[in-house]
């Protein structure tokens, strides 16, 4: 089973671009080597599940990530689970999840679990409290029996699910909820999915995955005698009888039927929601609450940001249909996990933020506030409405082979086959190029080296075989290109700022805004509309990098401005020291590639290390887009 040094290993070997030995480890971990060796042979497994192998040779043990986004989501899913465990020690931890699964835990249990003195736990009881109490949990203490936990049932099941799982995966729940259990887990999967399909309940896998870390957090408080009071009215009339049926039959399969009531199958069907598989249009259709929200979340988003969905009958439809199927587990401010969250808010920042906007219209009409994750699924059917605008792009570009024959035709042949929206104007030799100057091409593709002194034309650099990674390259320059050298243009010197101060994220966003705002480039109103989107949402895209920003619909020139911060500051999820700070104007469109752009040109962590140690923005701007102009 993981645990903290294991999760400080797994991060060692990720942060390293060399490979590491057991001994170097040990060093770091303040481990035996032997105890690293045996850590590693029990990752191994893990590793591969999420994304990841870890390789040894003679030189030691490295990193290698072969499914990204997978791994980003295990090490978000773990960084979030062992947060309490990493920032106050893993005793404190230990002594949560038994109180989180056991009814009652008394001093003596804790001493002899942990082996440590009654002074010690006392002190360590006060920082469990604490944690506790952020989550709005009381730690409380009854006489003869011990210290256990009260408040809302509801949120004391949300915070054992985001406790007690160090993944997404219900697999990875703690030993000490496992050992709880009643039944088998490799079995329970087959047959949840079977009740699902039964129902016309699509079993996809993170419902099921959801659904069981539910059930058992749910089964662990039942036999521990916690009662589920629901103070949602009309809650059971909004859920569909295929939905509810679906509740009750998992429930009886692996709960005594005596202990489970009304309530209890009505908060599981919530859980689950109204996913089924084929939504009646007519459901919608009478669901008038669900249209007029949908119409004030485009309503909203159009007097903010001047743009106008409301005529998108596909987009409509979808905000309907997601909005229906989750609406009671927003009530019960149940995650549901998005692995894809980082991406999408480092890709799709104009969706997301139109996700966020519209959202504010169910906290004020129905109080309800959505999370990242949920806001990350919304912003999704905003982004496949962007989309469908964006124009098909039309590129001409001329071929350059060193004599102008032989492999010409099969060059021509093969990109014309894979790129369609190439239009290829010549098939030059290189020779020729210089004498054929009425030829009108926004780039070039080449096989030999060009001499780019003579010709002012960006040129692709491609194997006269044309293998798959050249077709990216050409691809890349069609989609790309433009975009690079606008965003290479938003940057300003005098918007560079080094050496920030700030102990924290607040203060951080502070400095710098104010640094703005002495430039003269930016009003004290502008700085006040980053820090407000800041507040509605984090903007950390990775562990070392934020993207503050606002989107404002007054005629005003997009800019960027770069902040590195003396020192890495909690935000969000991650630590951050580099920060791009953006003011944009939603109405260009060249504008939608900036965030997706700048998230591209920050994915190698030396090179971001590297940025962080600039002092000039010359220096800055030329390691920033070095490794894409190289690339072309």
């Amino acid at each position: 089973m993981l645990n903290g040094k294991m999760f400080q290993l797994i991060k060692l070997l990720n942060q390293q671009h060399h490979p590491l030995t057991s001994g170097m480890l040990a060093q770091q971990l303040k481990l035996s080597p032997r105890t690293c060796k045996r850590y590693i042979a029990e990752l191994i497994p893990l590793m591969e599940e999420h994304g990841a192998c870890i390789l040894s040779d003679k030189t030691g043990y490295h990193l290698e990530v072969r499914d990204a986004l997978l791994f980003e989501a295990f090490l978000r899913e773990k960084t979030k689970v062992f947060e309490f465990s990493e920032n106050s020690g893993e005793l404190q931890f230990e002594i949560l999840k038994n109180l989180l699964v056991h009814s009652t835990l008394s001093q003596n249990e804790m001493i002899d679990q942990l082996y440590i003195s009654r002074s010690t736990l006392n002190k360590l009881m006060i920082e469990v409290k604490a944690t506790l109490k952020e989550n709005g949990i009381q730690l409380a203490n009854r006489p003869y029996y011990g210290y256990y936990i009260a408040g809302n049932e509801i949120d004391i099941r949300n915070f054992m699910v985001k406790t007690l799982f160090v993944t997404a995966s219900f697999l990875s729940a703690e030993p000490e909820l496992l050992a709880s259990m009643p039944f088998s887990l490799s079995q329970s999967t087959s047959q949840i999915c079977q009740i699902l399909k039964e129902e016309g309940i699509p079993p996809e896998e993170d419902l099921v995955h959801y659904c069981l870390k539910y059930l058992m957090v749910s089964l662990c408080r039942i036999h521990n005698g916690a009662l589920i009071h629901l103070s949602i009215p009309h809650l059971s009339e909004t859920l569909q009888p295929t939905v509810q049926r679906a509740a009750s039959a998992i429930l009886n399969l692996f709960c005594d039927q005596v202990l489970i009531r009304d309530e209890e199958r009505l908060y599981f069907a919530s859980i689950i929601g109204n996913r089924t598989q084929a939504l009646q249009s007519e459901v919608l259709d009478s669901a008038v609450w669900l249209k007029e929200l949908v119409e004030d979340m485009l309503n909203n988003i159009l007097n903010l940001c001047k743009v106008d969905f409301r005529s998108d009958e596909a987009l409509k439809k979808a905000l309907m249909t997601h909005l229906y199927a989750s609406f009671s587990r927003y009530y019960l401010k149940a995650t549901l996990p998005n692995p894809l969250i980082s991406l999408i808010k480092s890709q799709y920042v104009e969706a997301y933020n139109y996700s966020l906007i519209g959202c504010e219209m169910l906290k004020e009409k129905h109080q309800l506030a959505i999370n990242d994750d949920d806001l990350g699924y919304i912003a999704l059917h905003f982004a496949a409405a962007l989309e469908k605008e964006r124009p098909t792009i039309l590129c001409r570009t001329i071929i350059v082979c060193g004599s102008g024959m032989g492999t010409s035709e099969l060059i021509r042949l093969r990109l014309s086959r894979n790129i369609p929206q190439l239009a290829i104007q010549a098939v030059l030799a290189s020779y020729e190029l210089l004498d054929t100057p009425t030829l009108s091409a926004d780039f070039i593709i080449t096989t030999v080296p060009l001499s780019m002194t003579e010709i002012q034309l960006p040129a692709v650099l491609i194997s006269p075989m044309v293998t798959a990674s050249d077709i990216q390259k050409v691809e890349f320059m069609i989609n790309n290109y433009t975009s690079l050298q606008y965003l290479r243009s938003l940057f300003r010197s005098e918007l560079f700022f080094p050496d920030i101060p700030g102990n924290n994220k607040d203060e951080a966003l502070n400095h710098l805004t104010d640094s703005m705002v002495m430039t003269g480039l930016i009003s004290e109103a502008f700085a006040t509309a980053i820090k407000e989107r800041e507040a509605m949402s984090s903007t950390e895209i990775t562990e070392k990098v934020a993207i503050p920003h606002c989107f404002l619909s007054v005629p005003i020139d997009t800019m960027l401005a770069v902040g590195i911060l003396k020192e890495p500051v909690a935000w969000g999820t991650a630590h951050v020291q580099l920060v791009f700070v953006g003011i944009i104007n939603p109405a260009v469109k060249k504008n939608k590639c900036v965030f997706p752009m700048i998230y591209r040109l920050i994915q190698d962590s030396d090179k971001v290390q590297r940025l962080i140690q600039q002092t000039q923005a010359d220096d800055f701007l030329r390691i920033l887009f070095e490794s894409i102009e190289t690339e072309l």
